[in-house]
């Protein structure tokens, strides 16, 4: 008996069907692959990063700069290392400026209608002066 017309079209209407959806089914999971890859790789890179920052602070506890900011918890690690390379720079605090010129100063106050300006002023150092706000932050020097 020969297999009708119809019952030949249901067959590949079935296969066609099932083709579609092994095809359907495959990227649905290669989109999940994709998905986990970028979770993965996010994870690696989070990894390297605190590996990195936990190396940098290692190496940091080994430095002489370590030694001031356990005096002075509140300075980031990039400002005691420049103390400890006797760095001076614009944005410093002046309480950094004390740390590295000592304590014998002279302190100028002038107001000139806005706000009082405070030069500090040691002898003898190659940089005498430096000039803040009321907020302690450094904005020039010489």
């Amino acid at each position: 008996m020969k297999p009708s017309g119809e019952a030949i079209i249901g067959v590949v209407l079935i296969v066609v069907a099932l083709a579609w959806i092994i095809f359907v089914d495959s990227r649905s999971q290669r989109s999940t692959i994709d998905a986990n890859n970028i979770e993965i790789a996010k994870y690696r890179k989070d990894s390297i990063q605190s590996a990195q920052k936990r190396m940098e602070d290692s190496l940091f506890a080994m430095l002489p700069a370590k030694k001031i900011q356990i005096k002075h918890p509140d300075w980031s690690n990039d400002d005691c290392r420049k103390l400890q390379e006797k760095q001076i720079w614009i944005g410093m605090d002046i309480e950094m400026v004390k740390f590295l010129c000592g304590n014998k100063f002279k302190v100028n106050v002038s107001n000139a209608g806005y706000g009082n300006d405070y030069q500090y002023h040691w002898d003898g150092k190659t940089v005498e002066n430096f000039y803040c706000k009321s907020d302690g932050i450094v904005y020039a020097y010489n």
